[in-house]
């Protein structure tokens, strides 16, 4: 009967890829699992040479190549992710040109106090948005405001008149 050699060589890249394994799905971790079955595949290949443990040394063999495609996988799948995240932020703080309102500095300092809302958005070029509203007695007032991206402006109007104006990022 033929006694077959035994390696530590096989037995210890087969721990490291079924550590890889199971550590493989961890993000950043994984890198760690990546190494581990760079590792275990070359005390396979080690083993394999002696010709010790052949079975053992292609099962290591296996495992680390399985463990180094999750590895992979999982690390091209959170990169996906993360990607899309940016993009996604990003694509909600740029200003797209067609969306935002046509307030100017220039236009902002055409109105001047007394003038009616629809002077106003005659200047403009498009409504405002009621950022407030109230009423008391025969006194009403009402508060509009156009954006321009971060940029904007806000004109109070008392009665149908303008009666104060700010503005914030137009210029000037």
């Amino acid at each position: 009967m033929e006694e077959t050699k035994k390696s530590g060589f096989a037995t210890a890249g087969l721990v490291l890829g079924i550590i890889g394994l199971c550590t493989s799905f961890i993000p950043i971790i994984n890198n760690v699992s990546f190494i581990l079955a760079l590792i275990g595949g070359i005390f396979a290949i080690v083993s394999l040479i002696k010709k010790a443990s052949k079975g053992m040394a292609i099962a290591s063999i296996i495992i680390c190549v399985i463990t180094g495609v999750v590895v992979l996988q999982s690390q091209k799948t959170l990169s996906d992710t993360l990607n899309n995240a940016v993009d996604t932020f990003n694509d909600s703080m740029s200003v797209d040109n067609e969306s935002t309102t046509k307030i100017t500095i220039d236009k902002f300092n055409q109105i001047q106090t007394g003038m009616t809302y629809e002077e106003v958005v005659a200047i403009i070029g498009e409504e405002g948005t009621v950022s407030s509203e109230s009423s008391f007695g025969d006194s009403s007032m009402k508060i509009y405001s156009w954006s321009n991206g971060i940029a904007n402006a806000t004109i109070s109007f008392t009665n149908g008149k303008v009666s104060a104006k700010s503005q914030f990022g137009l210029g000037e």
